[in-house]
């Protein structure tokens, strides 16, 4: 979750300073991505919250009967997949500069 909190504000940061459409409409598709992202979230459960980001407040939505073990896969899974996106952001940032 800190990672997608850093990455939205990073793209609210990079949206201002984007000047041109194709900029725009790739910074609206990293904020997508980040929303389905979070949308796709499962709660541990025990550790089930609620939150606001900037896109509105939201609740990640309880864990389906898994093992531990599928959690955890799901938990790795959901890593990497942020991951990729703030890689993909930081290549944007560096090639817009």
């Amino acid at each position: 979750m800190k990672i997608s909190v850093q990455l939205e504000q990073k793209l609210d940061s990079l949206s201002t300073l984007a000047k041109d459409d194709v900029a725009k409409s790739q910074l609206d598709s990293l904020k997508r991505l980040i929303g389905v992202w979070e949308e796709n979230m499962i709660e541990v459960p025990g550790f089930a919250h609620a939150h606001d980001h900037a896109h509105g407040a939201h609740e990640h939505r309880s864990a389906p009967p898994m093992t531990d073990e599928s959690i955890l896969d799901y938990q790795r899974q959901s890593r990497e997949a942020i991951v990729e996106l703030k890689e993909a952001l930081a290549k944007w940032d560096s090639l817009a500069k």
